[in-house]
């Protein structure tokens, strides 16, 4: 079964990647279970990386994002220490 989400498209350069593929899977109209099977990897998988839990390493995050038609951005911050 598959459910209908009302979100808007609304992404943002600092958006993190868990709620990138969130929002995009469920604008595409994918389960979990359709993700999993898309890009290979386990249920439990995508709920980490929603969830902000765990991350997959850099070059197959790009390759998911740059796959749901959105591109990754690396800013090296510095943080000035008071």
């Amino acid at each position: 079964m598959r459910h209908k989400f009302e979100e808007e498209d609304n992404f943002t350069d600092d958006m993190p990647f868990g709620e990138f593929i969130r929002k995009k899977r469920r604008l595409m109209g994918y389960s979990q279970l359709d993700f999993c099977k898309r890009f290979g990897v386990t249920h439990c998988t995508i709920s980490k990386w929603e969830l902000g839990v765990t991350s997959p390493p850099i070059e197959d995050a790009r390759a998911i994002i740059e796959n749901l038609g959105g591109e990754i951005l690396i800013v090296n911050r510095k943080h000035n220490h008071k």
